[in-house]
């Protein structure tokens, strides 16, 4: 999946620099709603979507679980040095915009922005 999105992110134009930040994010995002949110049940889906507009890149992430808003909410922040559970932390860092949303169906979307930048010339 992500090396698909890193060719579409090539394909886009994306400079390097907004690519290799905004795949982490999505990584971590996906990793998350499989264990997390969807329990590491084989049965359940994790759908990933991808959108690249000139001005921002998005994806919404979500999964099948119940719950993980909630889960959300009641988070407690871990320290800079825990082995884990600081996946939420990365995508916040990585992201122009972090949003969380129930679907009707009870499971978690994801949905992270970051703004394109583009160097400008002057002549």
């Amino acid at each position: 999946m992500l090396d698909d999105f890193e060719a579409a992110l090539n394909e886009a134009g994306v400079p390097r620099e907004d690519c290799r930040g905004f795949l982490l994010a999505v990584s971590e995002a996906f990793n998350n709603a499989m264990v997390h949110g969807n329990g590491s049940d084989p049965s359940k889906q994790v759908t990933v979507r991808l959108d690249v507009k000139e001005t921002a890149i998005t994806a919404d992430i979500l999964d099948e679980g119940q719950g993980g808003l909630a889960r959300l909410r009641a988070r407690k922040p871990r320290g800079l040095l825990a082995e884990g559970g600081r996946g939420i932390d990365l995508i916040g860092h990585f992201a122009d915009s972090v949003e969380y949303s129930q679907q009707d169906n009870g499971g978690l979307k994801v949905t992270i922005r970051i703004a394109r930048h583009k160097a400008q010339t002057t002549l």
